[in-house]
C-alpha cells in the first residue's frame, strides 16, 4: 500500500510541475504586422516537396516579391525563427530561384532554390525588431512558386 501512495504522490507531483511549468511561446510569423510588395499569397493550400506533402501558407511568384514583418508586434519576446521552404515537385520552371534573409537590415541568409528540394533554417532573432524575406525569381509564367511551409516563432 505504501508502495502505490509513493507511486501517486510522485506521479501527481511531476503532473503539477508539469501543468505549472509556463509553455513556450510560440506565433506564426505572418501573423505578425506584416507589409508585402510584389505577388505575395497569403493562402493555404497542400503542396509537394521532396516528395512530401506540406501544407503551403504563403507562397510567393514572379520577379521579385517582398515582405517585412515587425517581430515585436505581438508584445511577445522570440528568439528564434524557424522556417522552411521550397518549390513544389515536378514543377516546370528549371530556372533557379533565390529567397534572401534579412534581420534588422542585415542579410541573414541566401538560398538558391530549384524544384522538388526542401530548404529549412533557424535563425537567432533574439533582439531582432523587423525581419525581410526577398524572393527573386525567374518569371516561368504560372510556375516558380516558392511555397513557405513553415514560419514559426519561439
Amino acid at each position: 500500500m505504501k508502495v502505490i501512495n509513493l507511486i501517486l504522490a510522485s506521479s501527481i507531483l511531476i503532473l503539477t510541475n508539469m501543468l505549472s511549468s509556463p509553455a513556450i511561446a510560440q506565433t506564426k510569423l505572418f501573423k505578425m504586422t506584416c507589409v508585402k510588395s510584389g505577388r505575395v499569397f497569403f493562402e493555404e493550400s497542400n503542396v509537394s516537396i521532396s516528395r512530401k506533402l506540406f501544407k503551403s501558407i504563403m507562397y510567393m511568384i514572379y520577379d521579385t516579391a517582398t515582405i517585412t514583418c515587425d517581430l515585436t508586434s505581438s508584445g511577445q519576446r522570440f528568439s528564434q525563427l524557424d522556417l522552411a521552404f521550397g518549390i513544389s515537385d515536378g514543377e516546370r520552371c528549371r530556372l533557379s530561384q533565390f529567397v534572401s534573409l534579412y534581420l534588422d537590415g542585415k542579410n541573414v541568409g541566401n538560398f538558391e532554390l530549384n524544384s522538388g528540394i526542401l530548404k529549412t533554417t533557424r535563425l537567432n532573432i533574439a533582439g531582432k525588431r523587423s525581419f525581410f524575406l526577398e524572393f527573386q525569381g525567374a518569371n516561368c509564367s504560372a510556375s516558380g512558386a516558392v511555397h513557405f511551409v513553415n514560419a514559426t516563432l519561439r
